[in-house]
């Protein structure tokens, strides 16, 4: 019966992780499933070889013309990329808040 109620309540585990995967991950996981390689992205999306490591490492944020044409480039909607994006920012920041509070507490220790 509790089980049920915390399904009815909306109280299922949630699982946090203490790292946040860049779209970079992604990107190279879709690049390996259809056969393509960085050098036809980066030449496609009209990068530098260096913008194009920073965007794969997650240290260049996906603009909304970097999205459009991932979809194209993949065939995959636009709003997945941005979607992706921001869910990495997002995490980044939770992750950035967890270690200033973790060392504030560390501190007074």
């Amino acid at each position: 019966m509790e089980k049920e109620n915390d399904i009815e309540n909306n109280n299922e585990p949630s699982f946090t992780p203490n790292y946040a995967s860049p779209p970079g991950d992604t990107i190279k996981d879709c690049l390996k499933a259809t056969n393509k390689s960085v050098e036809e992205l980066r030449k496609y999306l009209g990068l530098g070889p260096i913008i194009m490591a920073y965007l794969l490492d997650g240290e260049l944020e996906i603009t909304a013309d970097i999205c459009f044409k991932l979809g194209e480039f993949f065939n995959i909607d636009a709003q997945f990329w941005m979607n992706r994006e921001l869910n990495y920012r997002k995490h980044l920041k939770r992750l950035q808040n967890e270690e200033t509070f973790q060392s504030k507490n560390d501190a007074q220790l």
